[in-house]
């Protein structure tokens, strides 16, 4: 969150640079669909943080393993998380 913008270019050009995407849409669209802004990263991980460890142990002990855990507890929990980052983004 405390980095200026200017840091971050240069690594986001090497990467695109080295993926072949120089002079298309793709580096200006994917970086805000991905949400990779700190904020959202930040928002997003605090919000899982903030989730009560409770229901991921009862899936546990239920036999879910560690995809449907988060496809089917942890995912429709964060929808106001995700509601938000979206309006924002």
């Amino acid at each position: 969150l405390m980095l200026p913008i200017h840091v971050l270019i240069v690594p986001q050009y090497v990467m695109f640079s080295q993926a072949h995407l120089i002079n298309t849409f793709v580096p200006l669209i994917l970086p805000k669909l991905l949400a990779t802004d700190a904020f959202f990263v930040f928002l997003m991980v605090q919000f899982f943080r903030s989730l009560p460890a409770e229901h991921e142990e009862a899936a546990r002990l239920d036999g879910a393993g560690n995809a449907r855990i988060f496809l089917q507890i942890m995912l429709p929990m964060a929808t106001p998380a995700l509601a938000t980052t979206a309006i924002f983004t």
